[in-house]
């Protein structure tokens, strides 16, 4: 068993037949057929979110040039008041502005609403907002979604979207028209959702994750006093929070520590960050693909179609060195389209092609023996190997 929670097991003999469920030790994905309220309660509860027609868990993630700790939040809406400022903002726009609560309908404004804010997310962004929605090969969707319409008159200015469980709210979406940015609209929708909740008798309101460090998520953090996910299948306060131990500092300090071993054999190598590793976690598809969302490319060659990957697996503590190449056929299938978003100042620190396992060459625990071995064979023998 990966995850539990109490007395709920997340191993897949516990899931329902109708479903299809993907596991590894860093991402789970799960396509539900049907779901009902309190299940969907005990998954948000497991620190997982929605993504689509899907629920999803991960533990890291690529963003902003870095690999990042996904931090999983949610507010405890019992006893729960909004601050003074919170107020504040929300009688404000009260005055300007009208909104509705109800079942999504999908219009043009919001439409370009969503195509407006596509930029702004990262990795793989679906082209509309009806695929986002609705995007589920098994039919209907089987969330029970609302959606909140804020109004400037007879202009759509923002619009949120929120799942229901029995006990839970999970916001998934908030879209904004840019000109009225010095509303907080993004906070203004929040604010509603919870005002909702509240009315509904809600006990938690989950407002997807924020990151181990300054992010663009952080606004989430000014609600309240949150709890986080521990990924040891308890909720605590968030004034207990210490990112010390987090999947993303383990797997940066095993990368640096292999780093120094190669500076000290002068070996020529380069850190990259890789946004598809998720897929190499999920038998989707029928590739081996690399799994890290870090790794380090020794002797660099953008002439060689293969290269040298070293890889830090932190849940084991041992370094894996494998060849790896561009798989050109998945990118063009899966991933060449308008809808991946990874615009950054430089891509030179990402790796930019899903990169699928040619042939494993050693698993060694000892970062400084394994420099050694990789200085002993010589840039030019592994050349050789990597052309053969």
């Amino acid at each position: 068993m990966l995850f539990s929670r109490d007395s709920y097991s997340f191993t897949s003999n516990k899931f329902p037949k109708n479903h299809v469920y993907y596991d590894s030790m860093l991402v789970q994905l799960y396509y539900p057929r049907s779901l009902s309220p309190s299940r969907l309660d005990k998954y948000l509860a497991g620190g997982w979110f929605r993504s689509s027609s899907l629920l999803f868990r991960t533990s890291l993630i690529c963003l902003e040039e870095d690999v990042y700790s996904v931090i999983n939040i949610r507010l405890l809406l019992e006893d729960f008041a909004f601050k003074k400022r919170l107020r504040k903002i929300a009688n404000r726009n009260a005055k300007k502005f009208q909104y509705s609560i109800g079942k999504p309908h999908i219009t043009e404004a919001k439409e370009r609403l969503y195509q407006q804010h596509k930029s702004r997310f990262k990795g793989f962004v679906l082209e509309s907002l009806e695929t986002f929605l609705y995007a589920n090969d098994f039919g209907p969707s089987v969330f029970d979604t609302y959606e909140i319409s804020v109004y400037d008159g007879d202009k759509l200015v923002a619009v949120s979207y929120f799942d229901l469980g029995k006990e839970s709210m999970a916001s998934i979406l908030g879209l904004y028209d840019k000109d009225y940015e010095k509303y907080s609209p993004g906070t203004y929708t929040m604010l509603l959702e919870v005002e909702e909740a509240l009315r509904r008798g809600v006990k938690y309101y989950y407002p997807g994750y924020i990151l181990d460090g300054n992010s663009i998520f952080d606004y989430k953090l000014r609600l309240g006093t949150y709890q986080f996910y521990n990924w040891k299948g308890r909720w605590q306060s968030f004034s207990n929070y210490q990112g010390e131990d987090l999947d993303a500092n383990r797997l940066k300090v095993g990368v640096e520590t292999m780093a120094k071993a190669l500076d000290a054999n002068n070996i020529p190598y380069e850190r990259l960050l890789y946004p598809y590793f998720s897929a190499g976690h999920l038998n989707l598809f029928e590739f081996d693909l690399l799994k890290s969302p870090l790794f380090i490319s020794c002797y660099p060659s953008e002439e060689l179609n293969n290269f040298m990957a070293v890889e830090y697996d932190f849940k084991q503590n041992v370094y894996k060195v494998s060849f790896v190449r561009p798989n050109f056929q998945l990118r063009q299938m899966y991933f060449d389209t308008p809808f991946y978003h990874q615009e950054t100042p430089s891509q030179s620190v990402y790796a930019k092609e899903i990169l699928e396992y040619t042939q494993q060459v050693w698993i060694v625990d000892d970062p400084n023996l394994l420099a050694e071995r990789i200085a002993e064979v010589g840039e030019k023998r592994w050349q050789m190997y990597l052309n053969s």
